[in-house]
């Protein structure tokens, strides 16, 4: 299995659209929002074009890595793709109905901006979401956690964070873009950080292939980097057979969890969509004696409420 016990953690912004396909702002202007931010990449997916591609702005542009997917539609479903040959496929927001004989990667679990453009029901209730966002944002929706749980039942199921963003003439009571396109705030809120097996050469090709290869593996975990930043976070099991990585399968055996917070917070252990164990600190060691498909969730107490800060991939223990 290639994986390492000491990964090299990027945080990407994900599913962002730029002024190719109705968004706020210009690759150069993602790019320096990202830096504002401490993003180290953009996962570019303007509608159904790959302007940015042809134009050239794919690769490293200060200390960010830019990489151009793009947002298909067709009716009410939405899905983000990336790269040319076998290329990566989550359905987005709102989640399509279809999912149990689907052949995508994964799924967008939380579409940030758009779940929550949803819920506003005019512009004051707008307005008070883009003023004050994070008071807003608590946990990914309810629906798409119990979907995708359901379905990891049954295959590996990788979840990915997005921004996303609503235009005029969308489903929604929001007639007018909303897009975190211009302000760095919004790079910070809501994270995939992808663990790569190696850091970064800063050419292209092979660092196109890094990202997207632990993408594809569920290398990966959501960061509520607003809240406090999840950097360090690690998630692996350990037993006879070595050690499996988020993301990773193998037969259940006599596996110990091992969980490792940047910060101490309340954790929670998950098996096939059910709380198993509940803990407060910054490490944690957990048995996994029985098959099962295991995550966990952190959550930070902030704005007078408990919050979800930190979203892992699962490691599949199947049975033998």
């Amino acid at each position: 299995m290639h994986a390492t016990l000491t990964p090299h953690d990027i945080a990407a912004v994900v599913h962002v659209r730029s002024a190719y396909s109705g968004g706020t702002a210009t690759v150069p202007e993602l790019v320096e929002a990202a830096a504002d931010a401490e993003a180290d990449a953009v996962l570019l997916t303007d509608r159904a074009t790959l302007k940015a591609r042809e134009e050239g702005y794919e690769g490293w542009h200060h200390g960010v890595l830019v990489l151009v997917g793009e947002e298909l539609a067709k009716a009410d479903d939405r899905v983000v793709v990336f790269g040319d040959r076998d290329p990566l496929r989550f359905p987005a927001h709102p989640l399509p109905t279809d999912l149990e004989n689907s052949s995508s990667t994964g799924v967008e679990l939380w579409s940030l901006v758009a779940d929550m453009a949803e819920h506003c029901r005019g512009p004051r209730e707008l307005a008070a979401f883009i003023s004050r966002p994070d008071n807003a944002i608590v946990r990914p929706p309810d629906r798409n956690v119990a979907e995708w749980d359901r379905l990891c039942l049954r295959r590996r199921v990788v979840a990915i964070g997005g921004l996303g963003s609503q235009e005029e003439g969308e489903s929604g009571p929001v007639g007018r873009v909303l897009s975190p396109l211009r302000n760095s705030r919004f790079f910070r809120m809501l994270r995939t950080h992808v663990l790569c097996e190696e850091a970064p050469s800063g050419e292209l090709e092979g660092d196109r292939a890094l990202v997207f290869g632990a993408l594809r593996a569920g290398r990966c975990y959501l960061g509520r980097d607003s809240l406090a930043g999840t950097r360090g976070f690690r998630y692996y099991a350990e037993g006879p057979g070595g050690f499996v990585p988020m993301g990773g399968e193998a037969s259940a055996d006599e596996w110990t969890l091992r969980i490792r917070l940047p910060f101490a917070a309340e954790l929670r252990v998950i098996r096939d969509g059910e709380e198993i164990e509940r803990a407060s600190g910054s490490s944690f060691s957990v048995g996994a004696r029985r098959p099962g498909v295991y995550r966990v969730e952190a959550e930070l107490r902030a704005l007078g409420k408990p919050r979800t800060w930190i979203v892992s991939n699962p490691i599949y223990l199947r049975a033998a």
